[in-house]
């Protein structure tokens, strides 16, 4: 077939528009995909990751090649893209272009809700630079991020949300009310513009409305969380909740000995369940600990990462503790203030939480000062999805009041923190831990298995008493004008006469001191031993 030149120009100019038409909606659709600009940015990341451009992180170093393709993001609302060309020479330069696209919004503050005479408005602040008489009299909805609890108290999870529903309007004054309207009014942001709920009437409503329906969107319940002061009154007021008197209450040894203490408290008692430091302290075989299990018996209890051990429990055994405790209608607690602290790629936190048939079996204990040594800083958390045992909680947590308010701000501000810095607080402690474990399995007569996470090593040493030892450590020895202070193993264990020749290390503190204090722990033992 043979076209004509006006022909041809026809079809070009038809194929044009359809390429103009199709790029618009492409671009129609972004921007309806795009509410905020948290959405921008993930949408951006989604089309950068589709045409081949690599994230790299900002506090790692870049490997950047020619020819490459790199984009970056800072705190969700920002995206940075570029490409090196083949034949890129530094010497020669680089050019930046750069765009920048306003946003203007009614930003949600805090408790936002205002009631005036059967009327509820959002309390909101303008942000950008909108047009305000553009906003009057339309539907308008929500769009944005929500921070939400994750799995991890301490890093909840970032959750967009986007309403494809009418929910409120600002609305004009009526002409007999404001008889200046059209003469040009200002606006007053403060007061003017603060959007009304257009749902209320319908659902009669007039308090958490504006909750609701985002915990509807994200799947959260705000009552699935208590603030505690720190993570011993979160296990005491839990051990108090589900134990009376000679209840008993599983626990993998050895165990934190404040474990005692808190079931003291609720005049429960300890059974332990074995373990050994020649196969990592792993827990036994699932009928083995069935048996430990009668009618008395109301929880299973477990520290995870361990402290003393830095056990880190694996999927299995996280299973095999949830099965038992579904099957024989109990309790099973996890303790997680070391979750973070896991030093190996291999090894990996696991929840219970992620187990959905043991929901209302599960409790999860937390504690700011472990995360980010706020020693002193008296916050904790319990998680559970069991109404009836939150329910207890709360009665006991309303009995002394609250948690400190000043210390619930400054977790609130922590919580904030990049995750990155967990990436370098755990090199540290890495390195700390190496030092520590091959330094001890250098000694002669000393076995330490290695530390899968928290802050502590346990070993065995070649002495009958380690209580005996570590007393005379600090009142009998020196080596350069030093000694050490160790934790004996015998505090760790419910069984009579487990521990005696076991150590606790803590490696929170400097790798010179840790050296140090190894030397000085080889002296000591050549010393002690004649």
């Amino acid at each position: 077939m043979i076209h004509t030149t006006r022909e041809l120009e026809e079809i070009q100019k038809n194929f044009i528009e359809m390429e103009v038409k199709s790029f618009a909606r492409e671009v129609i659709e972004f921007i309806d995909e795009s509410p905020s600009t948290y959405h921008v940015v993930k949408n951006c990341s989604d089309i950068l990751d589709e045409n081949g451009f690599e994230r790299i992180m900002p506090r790692e170093k870049w490997e950047i090649k020619k020819g490459g393709k790199y984009f970056l993001k800072k705190s969700s609302s920002t995206i940075i893209a570029f490409t090196v060309g083949e034949d890129f020479d530094v010497k020669n330069g680089f050019k930046i272009f750069g765009a920048h696209t306003d946003s203007p919004c009614f930003r949600i503050k805090p408790n936002p809700e205002i009631v005036t005479e059967n009327v509820v408005r959002l309390n909101t602040e303008v942000y950008g630079g909108p047009i305000l008489s553009t906003w009057f009299d339309r539907p308008l909805s929500i769009a944005g991020r929500v921070i939400v609890k994750g799995e991890n108290s301490f890093f909840p999870r970032t959750v967009k949300i986007k309403i494809d529903e009418p929910l409120l309007t600002i609305p004009n004054l009526a002409i007999h009310q404001n008889r200046e309207v059209n003469n040009g009014v200002k606006i007053d942001k403060q007061n003017d513009v603060l959007p009304v709920i257009s749902l209320i009437n319908q659902n009669f409503e007039k308090e958490g409305y504006l909750e609701r329906i985002i915990l509807e969107k994200t799947g959260i319940k705000k009552e699935d969380i208590i603030v505690t002061e720190g993570g011993s009154e979160a296990l005491t007021f839990a051990m108090l909740a589900i134990c009376n008197p000679d209840d008993e209450v599983l626990i993998p040894e050895p165990f934190y000995s404040n474990y005692k203490s808190f079931l003291d408290i609720s005049g429960a008692k300890i059974i332990p369940i074995p373990t050994d430091i020649k196969n990592d302290f792993a827990l036994p075989k699932k009928e083995e600990i069935q048996k430990l299990i009668n009618s008395k018996t109301k929880a299973i209890l477990y520290s995870n990462p361990c402290n003393p051990t830095g056990k880190v429990y694996t999927e299995e055994e996280v299973k095999l503790l949830a099965d038992l405790a579904v099957e024989n209608d109990l309790f099973v607690i996890a303790d997680e203030p070391y979750r973070e602290f896991i030093y190996d790629d291999k090894d990996k936190h696991h929840s219970l939480l992620d187990i959905e048939k043991a929901k209302e079996n599960v409790i999860i204990i937390d504690s700011v000062s472990k995360h980010y040594s706020a020693c002193g800083a008296r916050v904790g958390f319990l998680i559970s999805k069991n109404k009836d045992f939150m329910t207890y909680m709360m009665k006991l947590c309303q009995a002394r009041l609250a948690a400190p308010t000043v210390e619930q701000y400054a977790v609130a501000n922590l919580m904030e923190a990049p995750r990155e810095y967990f990436k370098e607080i755990k090199e540290i402690y890495r390195r700390r831990r190496d030092i520590i474990v091959n330094s001890l399995n250098n000694i002669e007569g000393v076995t330490c298995s290695t530390p899968k996470g928290a802050i502590y090593a346990f070993a065995k040493l070649p002495v009958e008493s380690s209580e005996d030892f570590c007393k005379w450590l600090l009142t009998e020895f020196v080596y350069d004008n030093s000694t050490v202070m160790l934790a004996p193993g015998e505090g760790f264990y419910e069984t009579e006469g487990l521990g005696k020749n076991e150590v606790r290390f803590s490696f929170c503190v400097g790798e010179d001191d840790i050296e140090k204090a190894m030397k000085v722990l080889e002296e000591a033992l050549k010393v002690y031993k004649k």
